[in-house]
């Protein structure tokens, strides 16, 4: 196959996994520098995509006009397809789309039939890195290249970030190395820690004199509300109107405490340390083998990463994650933190 001269991305859906394969579109633009490279991505997940300087052009897909999206694609005449979803939307748009390659990971016979080539994930490594050896698909790179150096590019607008800094001092924060954020929400009330159990953590951190920052998106205020009224430190709740916002607010945070969500994968991309609860899915894929990255999860639940929208149980792996062990791991964090930093200003 000749270098490809357009090449469409498609992971359409769920803020974090369309932040975990934005590091694959720079890695792409090196390989085949002259390629245009489009991204077809669902509201609200564009703003995040239009901050990465690699891409040519963001495409917004509405599912109410599928059809037209079917005759758009095939319109463009994409050489490469790069399917980072693999669902039956996806699939479609693929097979339509006419590209010489059409690349996906492997699964159901429905993708083989679809996909020119396709690539088994090695789920035991960082879900970024099974991103990256989708490429290896392509038949110019095949099984040729590991790709290990890369970088998020997510590159927040200066401008909001003044913006954002102007507002935590309103707030009556004006040195941010003391703001712990909180990321309670999640959209799947299994994958949820118990809100009662971030109260806690919350209110032992805030006696130790951290200020404490309850974050979420739009129609989440009255849910952090109801977990701020529980504790008696002073807190600020936020609610962003948007996915830029959201992203400036946690990039002022020292560490995050969060679930398996949206936000936390934007902290990730921020280089922002984290702590993340889980239960139905897995540590291994979702965070990095990183220092600054804690995860917390139940191993010893005969049920532990059942990848399960919905508990046949009694919730039991957020249920038996406590207060304390959130701040064992946070208090480890903190202590790696402080060292790294002294570390740095001794090289100096």
């Amino acid at each position: 196959m000749n270098q490809p001269e357009r090449i469409l991305i498609l992971q359409l859906k769920r803020i974090g996994d369309v932040v975990l394969t934005l590091p694959v579109i720079g890695v792409l633009k090196k390989i085949f520098p002259k390629a245009k490279v489009d991204f077809l991505v669902e509201k609200p997940a564009d703003e995040l995509v239009r901050l990465n300087p690699y891409i040519d052009e963001t495409l917004v897909y509405e599912k109410e006009r599928s059809l037209l999206w079917l005759f758009e694609i095939r319109r463009r005449k994409y050489d490469l397809v790069l399917d980072f979803l693999s669902n039956g939307r996806s699939l479609i748009l693929t097979l339509l789309s006419k590209a010489r390659e059409k690349i996906g990971f492997s699964g159901p016979l429905t993708r083989s039939i679809v996909y020119t080539r396709t690539v088994k994930p090695n789920t035991n490594q960082f879900i970024v890195e099974q991103k990256m050896d989708l490429l290896n698909g392509i038949s110019m790179l095949q099984n040729q290249v590991h790709f290990k150096n890369w970088s998020w590019d997510l590159n927040l607008p200066s401008q909001k970030l003044l913006e954002t800094k102007e507002q935590l001092k309103k707030e009556g924060i004006n040195y941010t190395e003391n703001l712990i954020g909180f990321s309670p929400a999640h959209r799947r009330a299994v994958r949820a820690w118990i809100p009662e159990r971030f109260a806690e953590t919350a209110e032992s951190l805030g006696k130790r004199g951290f200020r404490i920052l309850f974050l979420g998106g739009p129609g989440e205020e009255k849910y952090l509300e109801k977990i701020a009224n529980n504790v008696s430190a002073n807190v600020v709740i936020h609610a962003a109107t948007n996915l830029i916002e959201l992203s400036a607010w946690i990039s002022f945070c020292k560490i995050l405490i969060a679930n398996d969500n949206g936000p936390q994968k934007i902290a990730l991309a921020l280089g922002i340390p984290t702590v993340t609860i889980f239960g139905p899915t897995d540590p291994k894929s979702i965070c990095p083998n990183d220092p600054i990255h804690r995860t917390i999860r139940d191993e010893n639940l005969f049920c532990i990463g059942c990848q399960l929208n919905r508990c046949p149980y009694n919730h039991e792996c957020m249920k038996n994650i406590t207060a304390e062990m959130a701040l064992k791991e946070i208090k480890g964090l903190l202590k790696n933190i402080s060292e790294a930093n002294s570390a740095a200003q001794i090289s100096l």
